[in-house]
């Protein structure tokens, strides 16, 4: 009894310690996993909503990830937005997940910013574009035409963008994460580590969920439907940006063909899309990790958010929106 005793406070301490170094050591360095359970805990908040059902912080801001994240009055990425547009002004409103948001990447960095500065910069129509970024992380489709649909008249959009990741197919759970992993490091990394072992392949994955006739794809081309009836009946130009994953770029990449794929169904159902998946294997085909925001983070860094922004300004620029 005793040494069971002896062995369990052993653990006991072992667990302990390796909790106050892995607290220690994220002050020093970013672990990609420790930073997005901060962000969970710090940055997102519960609603009482079956669709929207999380939102960011309002008027809140804090590092994470290396750079500050603030989130205005709505909730937003950025500085707040006047309530009546002035004469002179278009905005821009951006749907989508963490890709959308920055994660990992300074404000005026993200490819939001820069396309704000760049039309501003070199529009000859004298009038002011702001961008307004309502990307939120963990986020599907369905999502994003709730949080549409419950602020559009608040932001009163000239155009619209739908930031299309290849995993806001998947869907949503609302089941609580787990005390330990939401509140102990070591619990989110040893978590972590067992939810990617016994997942499938990633590609596989996110082939299976945008599968033309997978219930998922269903879903999300359902909900980009109603996304654009409303831009129609509202008269906001509507594009839809398609993401890719920044694992991999190479020629042999199997989801290459599905983001071709994505722009053509797109295209059949007389949606404005743009796909930036050649421009971004042509820069960082030789190694997808230039375009990271760190070693253990493939979401896309300043430069990978500086090439979409070319895109989406050379699309609405040609596209005269």
């Amino acid at each position: 009894m005793r040494k069971t005793l002896n062995v369990i406070l052993i653990f006991f301490y072992i667990i302990v310690f390796a909790e106050l170094v892995l607290i220690s050591f994220s002050k020093f360095f970013k672990i990609s996993t420790l930073e997005k359970l901060k962000y969970a805990n710090d940055f997102v908040i519960n609603n009482n909503s079956n669709n929207v059902y999380k939102s960011h912080r309002k008027n809140f801001s804090d590092n994470i990830m290396g750079v500050d994240l603030r989130f205005n009055s709505l909730g937003f990425r950025g500085t707040d937005i006047q309530t009546i547009k002035e004469l002179n002004e278009k905005r821009i409103m951006v749907l989508g997940s963490s890709l959308v948001m920055g994660w990992g990447v300074k404000e005026d960095k993200t490819f939001t910013k820069v396309l704000e500065k760049k039309i501003n910069v070199k529009n000859q129509n004298n009038y002011k574009i702001n961008t307004v970024n309502t990307g939120i992380m963990h986020t599907n489709t369905k999502f994003h035409y709730h949080l549409f649909q419950n602020n559009y008249k608040k932001i009163n959009p000239d155009i619209l963008i739908l930031g299309y990741f290849v995993d806001d197919a998947k869907e949503l759970s609302k089941k609580k994460t787990p005390f330990i992993v939401k509140y102990s490091y070591l619990g989110a990394i040893i978590y972590q580590k067992i939810v990617s072992r016994s997942s499938e392949n990633l590609n596989d994955y996110y082939l299976r969920i945008n599968n033309e006739s997978s219930k998922n794809w269903l879903e999300v081309k359902k909900y980009i439907k109603k996304i654009k009836e409303i831009c129609d009946k509202e008269d906001i130009d509507f594009v839809v940006i398609i993401l890719p994953d920044f694992s991999n770029f190479s020629d042999y990449n199997s989801l290459g063909n599905l983001y071709t794929d994505l722009e053509n169904r797109l295209n059949d159902i007389m949606i404005l899309n743009i796909n930036p998946y050649k421009t971004l294997q042509v820069k960082f085909g030789d190694d997808p990790r230039k375009s990271w925001i760190s070693n253990d983070d493939n979401h896309p860094n300043e430069k990978a958010n500086e090439i979409i922004a070319d895109e989406i300004y050379t699309f609405i620029n040609n596209k005269k929106l």
